[in-house]
C-alpha cells in the first residue's frame, strides 16, 4: 500500500466527502451537539494561514487511488490570559494574539477511514500538517481539542508529542466536553 498526501481545497468534492464522514462519525460518537466544534472555512486553509491535506492509498495492484483520511490546520490568535497561560512570555502572548503575527495553529477536521486506521494514516496526516504549520505558515505552537472518549485520536496526539493542556478560546465554554493539547514545533 503506498501512500500519497496532497493539499486540497476545503471545497473539493473530496473534502466535502470526508469532512462528511468525519462529522457523522462524531455525532454517531456523541450526539450532544454542544460536543462538537466544527467551524473551519476556505479562509482559515489559504496560503500562509492555514492548509487542508487528504491522504490518499493505492494499492499497487490498483491504478486508482482512494481517499482515506484528511485534516487541516489553521493560524489561531489567543487572548492574553490563554496565552499566559500556556506559559507565554508577554512579548509572546503580544504576538499571539495578532492575526500578523500569530505562531500559534490549530490542528482541526482530523480523520481516518475506518478501514485504514492502524496503518499510521493519523501520523502522516499529523506530520505533514506539522511541516506544512513550521514552513509554510510560520507556526511553532500547535494546539488541538478533541474528546477524551477519542481515546485513539488522544494515543495519536500523545505519541505525535502533544500534551494536555487547560482549554483555551471556545472550548472554556464547552466543560467537560473537551480536552485541548500542545506541541511545541
Amino acid at each position: 500500500m503506498q501512500f500519497r498526501v496532497a493539499k486540497e481545497s476545503l471545497d473539493s468534492d473530496v473534502a466535502k466527502f470526508l469532512i462528511a464522514r468525519l462529522n457523522s462519525a462524531l455525532a454517531s460518537a456523541n450526539p450532544d451537539p454542544k460536543a462538537h466544534s466544527w467551524s473551519l472555512s476556505s479562509a482559515n486553509v489559504a496560503p500562509s494561514l492555514g492548509a487542508f491535506v487528504v491522504v490518499y492509498a493505492k494499492d499497487t495492484s490498483d491504478a486508482e487511488e482512494v481517499a482515506v483520511g484528511c485534516g487541516a490546520i489553521r493560524k489561531i490568535t489567543l487572548d492574553e490570559t490563554d496565552a499566559a497561560a500556556l506559559g507565554f512570555s508577554p512579548e509572546e502572548a503580544s504576538l499571539a494574539a495578532s492575526e500578523q503575527t500569530s505562531f500559534v495553529a490549530e490542528l482541526k477536521r482530523m480523520f481516518v477511514v475506518d478501514e485504514f486506521r492502524g496503518k499510521r494514516v493519523g501520523s502522516l496526516i499529523v506530520e505533514s500538517l506539522k511541516k506544512i504549520a513550521k514552513n509554510e505558515c510560520s507556526v511553532s505552537f500547535l494546539l488541538l481539542e478533541t474528546a477524551d472518549y477519542l481515546t485513539n485520536a488522544v494515543r495519536l496526539y500523545e505519541k505525535a508529542g502533544f500534551k494536555k493542556i487547560q482549554s483555551y478560546g471556545e472550548y472554556k465554554l464547552k466543560g467537560d466536553l473537551s480536552l485541548c493539547m500542545a506541541l511545541a514545533i
